[in-house]
């Protein structure tokens, strides 16, 4: 498309389509960019109809960004806010293990007695208040239901990165 031309500068992951990390040469602007391939099969009205609603989704401070497809008659190029962070699964093991580290070196146990660590209530109650906005922002104010809403589908952003923690 003309106006951006994106480069790949790295490998984001992979969940039900492959996410890299490209940079435009046009204007040096790093994003996200999924694929999005119609020749495996894909439906690919159902997923004109998906990324017609995330075009038009309002802004919110806890929701990604998306701002440009590009359309191919194989291929669907999705850009978007490329985030610095992790996905709420390993963000969560990642944090439960420290914490429980910093508890005199030993982790906390669970009620079977199996060596367990948890996030600081404190810290989930703030994740889930995020994460709760954002999806009844996403239902009262924009008419989408997220459809697959799981911890690897949530992103919590790097505290250094300024911004919401939650996207």
């Amino acid at each position: 498309e003309r106006g951006y031309i994106p480069i790949i500068t790295g490998f984001l992951g992979k969940g039900k389509t492959s996410a890299y990390k490209v940079t435009s040469l046009v204007s040096g602007q790093a994003m996200a960019m999924k694929f999005y391939d119609m020749a495996d099969g894909a439906n690919r009205k159902d997923l004109e109809t998906e990324l017609l609603a995330l075009r038009d989704l309002k802004r919110h401070p806890n929701v990604m960004a998306f701002e440009k497809v590009i359309e191919t008659e194989k291929t669907f190029f999705v850009l978007m806010e490329c985030l610095k962070g992790k996905d709420l699964f390993d963000y969560t093991k990642d944090a439960a293990s420290f914490a429980s580290s910093e508890n005199d070196g030993g982790a906390a146990t669970d009620e079977t007695g199996d060596d367990a660590a948890f996030l600081p209530e404190d810290t989930a109650r703030e994740l889930f208040r995020q994460i709760f906005g954002a999806v009844a922002f996403l239902h009262d104010e924009c008419d989408v239901i997220h459809n697959d809403l799981k911890p690897e589908n949530i992103f919590v952003l790097d505290p250094g990165d300024g911004g919401a923690p939650v996207a």
